[in-house]
């Protein structure tokens, strides 16, 4: 685990000694988590069911394509590999616009509210060194949606009125340098999404009826100086009425967009029209959907979006055009999606939009095509989209060996992962570990080097493996050991293991050619059904048994789930049997509604789940059962929805799901609940979807689920919680000696091992103590701060 530090610092003055302490109040036994998660571990791209931690390792599982590190909506790639090829700062939001800046850096824009951990409304420069440029701050209102650096300006244009202070509706022009708002003032009436500069001049499109003063229908030309508006005045309307893209070429200038009339002619998304005329040329390539994006080379015009026919040809959302006929060549990358980014380097087209293929390739949202064959390129940047492409990439922007992407991922430059994943415990990143099963992944539990994972999965990388299977912990190659799971629709969601035995719970009929219906014990060695058979049954003849959870005891095996009975005894959604002979014991406490999680504390049994009734009494969707009688205890958090997971850790309850209060209290899907009074902490989280998986440690808790933020941020299906220390605040915690001796006491986990450092100016730290703590305290003395000025110190956990 990493490092985890809570500072002190001493001031020592000829006139008196002050001693102020990062103090925070902590359990009795376990460290508070943080609310704040860890940003440093990688995330996947879709929901995380079930989370195992090892020594080194944490083990992911669930419905999901790909992991890696948090970065937002913005990136920089190689042009030949696809790798990133310069640190990039966070992006909090989306990014809709990119351009070099010429000397390594970029400029992006879109809609986001930081960068590199710094307050920057929609608009940053990023250097070449990836730092944020701490002086260039213009921060429109609104969305920036395209900039052109051209003129030793940079064009800005999008849905905003003001920037840097000054009133500029939808169109500025900034100094690249120091970002200061230039006199330059279109004063647009709506959003300008395209721009393209040419001379003296800067077309405009987008969804504007007026410039100025003066009526201009979705296209203008201003003055790239002056900002004045010039005589050109072909409008656009009809359809979407908005004009997209722009592309010029000499005097022809390009129109795409979504209208059906441009300059006073019948057009469809795309046309032509001279910058000395405003009537729409001949040219009419006709496209039957919207045209987001175009690119003029030579002799041909490149358009992207939304069309499955263009230039008198069948075209899906890509295309090349002659420029003087406006037909389609025979050049044809039929895109799954649409377009609505391009850049051309070399013989190299490079496109991003929201698809999944490129021809027979698959190619999720990004791709290189070749513009002589229409061949995809090996170039593959690996980024999330969280589900799909419903996500986009909305620009590139080329740089001298690298192109910068923008969109609404929140990550690139990690792995392919499918369904199961590893990361490393020290790092945060993804490990090699890949099993690469076709479908979700409901349950890991590891034990010595041996994984075992259940789910829906008929394939673990290029082995079959119906819905179970054992896996190398360290290389995620699969073992021979191979129950088959069978069923309509099978799943196994629990597994509980002995010496020699594999316990397995879901949803099938029968496990190889032994008849077991949604519970079964399975063989360690061979893989085959022991003769053990509970029968589970549905609550009519028609519902099958779902068994959730599993939990052994010695020779006891809890059963949770949803099921009317076990061995044909009555036993509503949980209940007790011999884990070595088939045989129901008495324990019977029943549940109102399906049990889903289970952990033994001491001699009672915590439940959590949808159920209002449980061991006899009203208990909501959490509780405890005695093991003996099956009745419920007094002991009754009452969240106000279900419970996913359950994690105890000394005297606090982890407990996760779809709840937003617990005691009344507002805890939204994960909270901390007293072991001993059920009353909830006051850690708060505020996951916005779904905690199905946890996992509590010394030093984190590990979460995993639905939710896509946390604290109101941007924190996808997975989540690390570190655990802080605290210098406890009770009186005579922290004292001066008479002799100059600093002494505090610091609470810490019993047997977690402890440095405490010390620093006089928070950079150069060093040793002064190590402790393996036998207790939840390690006393700090220090002799030296009498002679200091001023003296820092900090706990670490290794």
């Amino acid at each position: 685990m990493k490092k985890n530090s809570c500072l002190t610092l001493l001031q020592n003055s000829t006139a008196r000694m002050v001693i102020a302490a990062c103090v925070m109040m902590t359990p009795a036994i376990n460290a508070q988590p943080s609310s704040t998660p860890d940003q440093e571990f990688w995330r996947p791209d879709g929901s995380v069911l079930t989370v195992a931690v090892t020594a080194d390792r944490i083990y992911l599982g669930g419905q999901f394509n790909y992991i890696g590190p948090y970065t937002g909506g913005a990136g920089v790639v190689d042009l030949g590999s696809g790798a990133p090829n310069m640190p990039f700062p966070t992006v909090v939001g989306v990014v809709t616009s990119a351009a070099s800046d010429g000397q390594g850096g970029w400029f992006i824009g879109g809609q986001f509210t930081k960068v590199g951990g710094l307050p920057r409304n929609n608009l940053a420069h990023v250097l070449a060194d990836g730092s944020v440029n701490v002086s260039w701050d213009p921060s429109p209102d609104g969305t920036n949606t395209v900039m052109v650096l051209a003129n030793n300006r940079l064009y800005v244009g999008g849905a905003f009125t003001k920037i840097g202070g000054l009133t500029r509706n939808r169109a500025a022009a900034l100094d690249p340098a120091t970002g200061r708002v230039l006199e330059w003032n279109p004063n647009c009436a709506a959003t300008v999404y395209a721009m393209e500069v040419s001379g003296s001049t800067v077309y405009l499109g987008g969804t504007f009826t007026k410039v100025g003063n003066t009526t201009r229908n979705r296209l203008a030309a201003v003055d790239s100086v002056t900002g004045s508006l010039q005589a050109w005045n072909p409008g656009a309307s009809g359809g979407g009425n908005a004009v997209y893209a722009l592309a010029v070429s000499g005097s022809k200038v390009y129109v795409g967009g979504s209208f059906s009339t441009l300059g006073t002619k019948a057009r469809n998304n795309i046309g032509l029209v001279d910058a000395s005329s405003n009537v729409a040329d001949n040219w009419n390539p006709n496209a039957n959907g919207i045209v987001r994006t175009l690119l003029v080379s030579g002799n041909l015009l490149y358009a992207g979006g939304e069309f499955t026919s263009i230039g008198a040809q069948n075209r899906n959302r890509l295309a090349a055009l002659d420029t003087e006929t406006g037909l389609a060549t025979e050049w044809d990358p039929d895109v799954s999606g649409p377009v609505s980014a391009m850049r051309l380097s070399g013989s190299t087209l490079y496109v991003g939009g929201s698809f999944a293929t490129v021809g027979s390739t698959a190619r999720l949202n990004l791709a290189a095509i070749d513009v002589t064959t229409g061949a995809v390129g090996e170039w593959k940047p690996e980024i999330s989209t969280f589900g799909a492409s419903a996500h986009r990439i909305y620009a590139l922007a080329l740089g001298s060996n690298s192109i910068c992407l923008g969109g609404d991922f929140t990550s690139y430059g990690g792995v392919p992962r499918k369904n199961a994943a590893a990361l490393d415990l020290a790092t945060g990143a993804a490990t090699d570990w890949d099993p690469a099963a076709n479908a979700p992944v409901n349950i890991l539990v590891v034990e010595s080097n041996v994984v075992y994972a259940g789910g829906t999965f008929t394939t673990l990388g290029s082995q079959n493996r119906n819905c179970l299977a054992a896996l190398d912990a360290e290389t995620g190659s699969v073992l021979d050991w191979n129950p088959v799971v069978i069923g309509k629709t099978p799943k196994v969601s629990a597994l509980a293991l002995s010496s020699d035995a594999v316990f397995v719970g879901g949803v099938f009929t029968n496990v190889g050619s032994a008849k077991r219906n949604g519970l079964a014990k399975v063989s360690r060695s061979t893989g085959s059904a022991i003769d053990w058979d509970m029968a589970p049954e549905g609550s009519t003849a028609t519902t099958a048994p779902v068994i959730n959870s599993l939990l052994l005891s010695g020779d006891r095996l809890y059963v949770a789930g949803n099921f009317a009975k076990l061995l044909g005894k009555a036993r509503l959604c949980l209940g007790a049997v011999d884990a070595r002979l088939p045989n129901v014991l008495d324990w019977n406490p029943g549940a109102s509604n399906p049990v889903v999680a289970m952990v033994q504390v001491d001699n009672t049994i915590m439940v959590g789940g949808s159920f209002t009734n449980t061991g006899g009494l009203h208990r909501t969707y959490l509780a405890t059962i005695d093991t003996a009688t099956g009745t419920a205890t007094t002991w009754n958090p009452g969240p106000n929805k279900a419970v996913y997971t359950i994690a105890v850790a000394g005297n606090s309850v982890y407990a996760g799901g779809d709840f937003t209060s617990i005691g009344g209290e507002f805890r939204n899907r994960l909270a901390i609940v007293s072991l001993a009074t059920g009353q909830s902490g006051e850690w708060n989280p505020n996951m916005n979807g779904i905690v199905r998986a946890l996992v509590v440690t010394p030093g984190a808790v590990y979460a995993g689920g639905d939710f896509t933020t946390v604290g109101g941020e941007a924190h996808r299906y997975f989540a690390v919680f570190p655990k802080r220390l605290g210098f406890i605040s009770k009186a005579g915690s922290t004292v001066v000696t008479p002799a100059g001796t600093f002494e505090a006491t610091l609470q810490v986990t019993d047997g977690q091992r402890v440095v405490i450092q010390a620093s006089t100016d928070m950079i150069h730290w060093s040793n002064i103590q190590t402790n393996v703590p036998a207790g939840t305290e390690v006393r700090l003395k220090d002799p030296a701060p009498g002679t200091l000025p001023y003296r820092f110190y900090r706990a670490l956990l290794e």
